[in-house]
């Protein structure tokens, strides 16, 4: 995600040697300080695709847990002695959830974004929140407010993740990059995308997939043994107040069921065994959504049609009619 500095008139981004130097740097410390973190966006895509950062790209993204924030802040010393000024909290204007107003005040993003001594921009270290359900969610607490809602995900992924190369380093990414890829950027992954170019529907301005499922990967995560089971962790579900964008309220209505247990009474001892069936009847209920969807689609469309043939058919008829009255 570019930050409000590279917007700048005359701003000169990162070179690709650069990035990828600070991106070494960011994970030397991780790995020091015992920060567990994974690569992710388009630097996941690079790697999976390229074995390289994306030509053109001017920043990388890296993703770590919310109980790892406070030591990440604690050590910013260890990133200044390597060239490197971390800056937190960074703040935006949000909006209401359901009915979309504007938000009075600016609310942390859960996000550190990463620059060098010239103030250079360099990436961003999301924050997500593990959630009891054992879902990822970039979510903070004390506003209960959602952001970019399609980049969640289950905690399977980061629990066994791997290591990938870039050029010729080894990076933490998360377990099955491939499928994650697919997640983020739809199945077009293995396409070049243009960033700022021509509008694709479905897809934002730099090729991610609006609406990124994630049940392909809680489907694969269920069938390995996972139990979503993560009772310390803050509760889920809980109250949505705000929400960063129209994506976001998208996603959240079509893949978050906000009332999923106390609707369907679910209560099956021992709890594992109910986080798991609660993890699989989400998958249903999106499926069912998404086919709810599609049905009302398919009707709008036939309903058009008869409409559109109505049309044609008493235009026709007034036509015809009129033709008797002329000379």
């Amino acid at each position: 995600m570019a930050s409000p500095e590279t917007k700048k008139p005359n701003y000169i981004p990162a070179s690709r040697d650069e990035l990828f130097s600070s991106l070494c740097k960011v994970h030397r410390i991780f790995d020091l300080i015992g920060v567990q973190s994974v690569i992710t966006g388009g630097t996941l895509l690079g790697a999976v695709r390229n074995g390289d950062l994306l030509p053109n790209d001017s920043d990388w993204d890296v993703e770590v847990i919310d109980s790892d924030v406070e030591t990440i802040l604690g050590h910013r010393d260890l990133f200044e002695a390597d060239g490197l000024i971390l800056k937190f909290p960074i703040t935006c204007r949000m909006l209401t959830f359901p009915d979309r107003k504007p938000s009075a005040n600016e609310v942390e993003r859960r996000i550190i974004e990463v620059y060098d001594t010239q103030g250079v921009f360099h990436g961003d270290i999301f924050i997500h929140t593990l959630f009891s359900d054992g879902i990822l969610r970039r979510f903070n607490l004390s506003e209960n407010a959602y952001f970019n809602a399609k980049m969640t995900f289950p905690y399977w992924f980061i629990e066994n993740r791997r290591k990938i190369q870039i050029r010729n380093r080894l990076f933490f990414c998360p377990a099955e990059p491939e499928l994650m890829v697919a997640r983020i950027y739809g199945p077009r992954w293995k396409t070049p995308f243009i960033k700022h170019g021509p509008k694709i529907k479905g897809y934002n301005y730099a090729g991610a997939y609006l609406n990124a499922p994630i049940e392909p990967g809680l489907c694969h995560a269920l069938s390995v043994g996972w139990v979503p089971y993560y009772p310390d962790r803050p509760t889920w579900p809980r109250a949505i107040a705000l929400i960063d964008n129209n994506t976001t309220h998208s996603w959240i209505r079509r893949h978050e069921h906000l009332d999923l247990e106390n609707r369907y009474n679910l209560s099956f001892p021992p709890e594992q065994l109910n986080a798991r069936l609660v993890a699989q009847l989400r998958i249903q209920v999106t499926e069912l959504k998404r086919l709810v969807e599609e049905h009302a689609v398919r009707e709008k469309r036939t309903f058009r049609s008869k409409v559109k043939a109505s049309i044609q058919s008493w235009s026709a008829l007034f036509i015809s009619r009129c033709r008797r009255f002329l000379p």
